[in-house]
């Protein structure tokens, strides 16, 4: 059994991917979680129906995960997207918890409304690609205290259908990539009264195929990805702010709602 350390972002994890790009198989599954103020797990439950291994893998994370202490008068009550991957390993495959997003549910409406993200004052929208695909890049970006982009690469790609010359994933994902990274060093975010450099993430999501994508959560699907590239000017230890998600379609960015700041959880590998 092999466990791994994620390093702490806004509800949600930064993916290490293995070292080399690869065909995986990925799920989605819906549930909830409770977080006491003191940032421990209360109870969880998982929607999606699942085998019993899985539920397994899912519950073996949980256990792990462990959140920034809140001063709310009572716990915290989340949705969570559980994202699984499946890669092949000799006669089998090995299945991890990958990655997890939160959406807070807010019964008392006297409780403070979700913290806000941090917002991106100047905004410039990725180039789409010359080709249909159905994609996303996580950049990771450099920040100055006045807010502006000092410097931004790719950490991971992601296609799940591409077309045209984007029928080569790995010549598709070098070109989003590109675009996703030119369009991104353009962009200003928020001083929010930060005094020094600071990092913070975005995934980039291009949206533009004939076929339809099926994301119902509790199918696998196939997507290439390629290898996780950690920034240079990025500690692993460090944790990395996580903005939301960007359509390069789209007219904003979408926001993560939730209160919950993860500070660790480990991944295990177990089928």
């Amino acid at each position: 059994m092999h466990t791994k350390l994620l390093s702490a972002c806004i509800a949600g994890l930064i993916l290490h991917g293995h070292a080399a790009a690869r065909d995986i198989k990925t799920l989605d599954v819906d549930g909830e979680v409770v977080v006491s103020n003191a940032g421990t797990v209360d109870s969880h439950a998982i929607h999606t129906p699942l085998p019993d291994e899985m539920h397994a893998v899912i519950n073996k994370a949980v256990a792990s995960w462990k959140f920034e202490p809140s001063s709310a008068p009572a716990p915290t009550r989340s949705k969570m997207r559980v994202t699984l991957s499946a890669t092949p390993d000799a006669a089998q495959h090995v299945v991890k918890v990958e990655d997890v997003v939160f959406r807070d549910v807010v019964a008392d409406a006297s409780r403070a409304a979700p913290r806000t993200p941090a917002e991106v004052e100047t905004l410039v929208r990725p180039k789409m690609p010359g080709f249909p695909v159905d994609g996303v890049v996580n950049v990771a970006m450099r920040v100055a205290p006045d807010g502006r982009v000092l410097a931004a690469e790719a950490m991971q790609c992601s296609v799940h259908a591409s077309g045209g010359i984007g029928r080569d994933k790995a010549r598709a994902c070098r070109i989003l990539e590109t675009h996703g990274v030119n369009a991104v060093k353009q962009w200003v975010l928020a001083p929010q009264d930060r005094t020094s450099e600071w990092t913070a993430m975005v995934p980039l999501h291009f949206a533009g195929v004939n076929k339809t994508i099926d994301a119902t959560p509790g199918q696998w699907r196939k997507e290439y990805r390629t290898a996780y590239r950690a920034p240079d000017w990025h500690p692993p230890e460090e944790g990395m702010l996580r903005l939301g998600a960007v359509d390069a379609r789209g007219k904003s960015v979408m926001p993560i709602e939730s209160e919950l700041r993860m500070l660790h959880g480990a991944l295990e590998h177990t089928l």
